[in-house]
């Protein structure tokens, strides 16, 4: 990430919140989050390919870590992942959306009710033109189904 970009977006926030100067994060690496004291967790939203060493890093220096899907390359290299974690007392949590927490405990829960589900059908549509795949990180290519594999994770 370019480091003033990345500088000029936690301004904009801290302006939004009201931080005074010197209540602002200074951090602008990846390193520098990573290894900065104040920081709990990380969010790795780089593609699967570009992961391994950030999540290895995290859990070397103490910090949860918010994945995006897919989770890895492979079961495999996800499960050196969580024993790297859980090692050392750390969680890891995927970063779908609305999968976790009481909501969908409680609509699980619910949907039982209703009996045996028949069929079921998802549809996940955006508007591809203009450019939009110029602005997926790493290209399309990255991965085994790239950039669409993640866009694709929106319907399940």
């Amino acid at each position: 990430r370019d480091t003033a970009r990345g500088a000029a977006f936690v301004k904009e926030c801290a302006d939004d919140m009201g931080l005074d100067e010197a209540s602002r994060p200074t951090v602008g690496s990846y390193e520098e989050t990573i290894s900065h004291p104040d920081v709990d967790a990380v969010y790795i939203p780089l593609p699967v390919t570009h992961r391994e060493k950030w999540m290895l890093l995290c859990a070397g220096k103490g910090k949860h870590v918010v994945g995006e899907k897919p989770p890895a390359k492979t079961a495999a290299q996800l499960k050196t992942w969580l024993q790297a974690l859980h090692g050392n007392g750390l969680l890891y949590m995927d970063g779908t959306m609305l999968s976790h927490g009481k909501r969908i405990t409680a609509i699980t829960s619910d949907i039982k009710s209703l009996g045996a589900m028949k069929n079921m059908s998802a549809t996940f549509a955006f508007n591809g033109g203009g450019g939009s795949f110029k602005s997926i990180p790493g290209g399309v290519g990255v991965g085994r189904t790239g950039g669409l594999g993640g866009i694709g994770g929106g319907c399940r």
